[in-house]
């Protein structure tokens, strides 16, 4: 739909993300726990960035995608402590991210991820 509106796709910011866990260590943590968690911060992830990188490659043009991750995808951080399942997740994106960089470079398109902190939602 982007593409009939607009011409083109040349940006793209990827904000898939939830927050689902039981605060519990991961020995007593229920794997729905973690799939749930896969399903939307990493395969939601994924399915952006191949139909957006699609586009972009077709267009031959290059373009910009921005991924939201978060600080906890670089560093385990103690406050998150019995929550390995959002952030294992938010480290799956950071390897993500730096291998579609990687691999789209050759076609002129930037693939980076923001990795902000603890932000006050409902989520």
């Amino acid at each position: 739909k982007a593409v009939e509106a607009f011409g083109s796709v040349d940006i793209a910011f990827l904000n898939a993300g939830v927050f689902s866990s039981e605060a519990k260590p991961i020995w007593e943590t229920d794997s729905k726990v973690w799939t749930k968690n896969y399903e939307v911060n990493v395969f939601g992830v994924h399915h952006g960035l191949k139909c957006v990188l699609k586009q972009m490659v077709e267009q031959g043009k290059g373009g910009s995608v921005i991924v939201n991750s978060s600080a906890v995808g670089l560093r385990a951080q103690e406050n998150l402590q019995g929550h390995s399942g959002y952030t294992s997740s938010k480290f799956a994106i950071t390897g993500l991210v730096g291998y579609v960089a990687a691999e789209a470079a050759k076609h002129n398109i930037r693939v980076n991820a923001v990795a902000p902190g603890v932000i006050e939602t409902d989520m």
